[in-house]
C-alpha cells in the first residue's frame, strides 16, 4: 500500500466531505430516494459523490495511476452516504470508516 497515496486520498476525502460540501447538499442529500422528497435530493447526493470521484481522479493522475478507480470511489461514496443519510443505517463514524476503507483498498490496488 502506498501510505502517501492513502494520506492524500484521505485529505481529499475530508476536504470534499466537510470543507467543500455546501449546506444545501448536506441538508438535501438525505432525502434522496424518499417518496415525496424534493426532486433535487437525488441530484445533491449524486453531485456530492461526483465531487469525490473528481478529486480522486486528480489525485490518482498526480500519482501517475489509472483514474478508473475514481468510479469505484464515486459509486461507493453514493451508496455509503445513502445508507447513512437516507436509511440511518449507521452514524458519522461508521460512515467515515467505510469511506476510508474504500480509499485504503484503492491505495492498495491502484
Amino acid at each position: 500500500m502506498s501510505i502517501g497515496l492513502f494520506l492524500v486520498l484521505a485529505l481529499g476525502h475530508y476536504l470534499a466531505d466537510f470543507a467543500w460540501q455546501s449546506p444545501w447538499v448536506a441538508g438535501l442529500k438525505g432525502d434522496a430516494l424518499r417518496k415525496g422528497a424534493d426532486p433535487h435530493a437525488i441530484h445533491a447526493l449524486t453531485a456530492h459523490a461526483a465531487h469525490h470521484a473528481l478529486i480522486t481522479v486528480a489525485i490518482l493522475w498526480a500519482f501517475g495511476l489509472s483514474p478508473w478507480w475514481a468510479i469505484a470511489v464515486g459509486v461507493t461514496h453514493w451508496l455509503i452516504d445513502l445508507g447513512k443519510a437516507r436509511f440511518a443505517l449507521y452514524g458519522i463514524h461508521v460512515d467515515q470508516a467505510l469511506h476510508l476503507t474504500v480509499l485504503a483498498i484503492v491505495a492498495v490496488l491502484a
